[in-house]
Parts: C-alpha cells; structure tokens; sequence
C-alpha cells in the first residue's frame, strides 16, 4: 500500500538532505537508485537524483529495501541503537551502508528552522524547552531509581547495600579458611593418634 504522504516524506528528507553539503555529496554517488522504504504495510518509493536529493521513483526497481516494522519506528526516531536490531535492509550493500551513515549522522536542525519563523532568539528558547522536556523521562526514571534504591536499602532494608554484601561475602572466605584449617589440624592430630597406639 503506497503511503498518502510520501510527497510531505520526500519533502522532508530532502529539506535535511540540502542542509548539509555532505549528505548530498555522499548519495550523489547512488545516483539513479531507487530506495523501497516498508514502513509496516505501507510502502515509499523514492530514487537518488543527480544532485544527491530525493524524488518519486516511478516504478524503478528498488536497489535497497529498507523494511520497519511500525512498532520500531518510534525508537529508531529516537535514536534507540538497540531497535534497529528489528530493521531489515536487503539489496545493494554499498547503498545499504550510506544510507545507514546518514541516518546515524543526519540531524534536524530544529531551531535553524524555528529561527526563520519566529526569531533567532525565541526559537532557541523553544530549541531548550524541548530538549529539556525530552531529557525530563531520562531524569524522572533516575531519581525514581535512585529514590527506590535508598528506600529499599536504607528505610525499608528489602535490600543489602554493596558494602554489606561485600562484608558479608568476606566473613564467609574467613570461614572457609578456619574451617579447613581446623579440618587440617583434626587430620593431623588423627595421625599421630594413630602413631602413637601402634
């Protein structure tokens, strides 16, 4: 099924792509190429044009086929390493690998973009709130962590703290050291019992 906003997708991508002279510069090199993006059931269709950019691929055989299941998407977005373990990529390898460059390496300059509509300085407002309301998950979920460790450690001892464990693991090698010396020295005295009634 052909996705209903592949032109707003290739608009996008190419709004990216020209931003940065080194993105172009890298996919000039698969010029002609066609790209098959699988996002789920739906499919884009896009080919290299001469300048590095992207366009329709109007029926051409796809080089690479790039196969995302939707419920990836929203991490790979997020630049999570692990979901792209879900991602399938079969075809032209030399493709395959260029484009995986430019999705690691290609960002959106959002406040470059910002700046154009409503002022430099407001978009660079906008620009902090939003990277510290996407950092807030990654801060709340470490004071929660922390918050739970102290409380299961320290007020409510469900947990033993590292220097108890190690104290503890310690006081066992002591113990086992003892034991076979004790074992060693009751050996010892056997054998000279026994010496000594023969």
């Amino acid at each position: 099924m052909r996705l209903p906003g592949e032109p707003v997708i290739i608009g996008a991508l190419n709004h990216l792509l020209a931003a940065q002279s080194w993105a172009t510069a890298r996919l000039v090199l698969h010029a002609g190429d066609a790209i098959r993006l699988e996002l789920g059931q739906s499919v884009v269709d896009v080919a290299v044009t001469d300048t590095g950019l992207l366009e329709p691929a109007a029926g051409r055989a796809p080089a690479v086929t790039i196969a995302v299941p939707l419920a990836t998407l929203p991490r790979l977005l997020a630049r999570d390493p692990q979901a792209r373990r879900g991602v399938t990529v079969t075809g032209n390898v030399g493709l395959a690998a260029d484009l995986e460059y430019l999705f690691a390496n290609l960002h959106w300059d959002v406040e470059a973009d910002l700046g154009r509509l409503v002022g430099d300085i407001a978009a660079h407002r906008i620009g902090r709130a939003g990277r510290a309301a996407a950092a807030l998950p990654g801060a709340v979920a470490r004071s929660v962590a922390r918050s739970s460790r102290q409380f299961l450690t320290e007020e409510q001892p469900l947990l033993a703290r590292p220097d108890d464990v190690s104290a503890f693991v310690d006081e066992i090698d002591h113990l086992r050291d003892d034991a076979d010396r004790l074992e060693n020295r009751i050996a010892r005295l056997e054998a000279a019992r026994r010496t000594r009634a023969t």
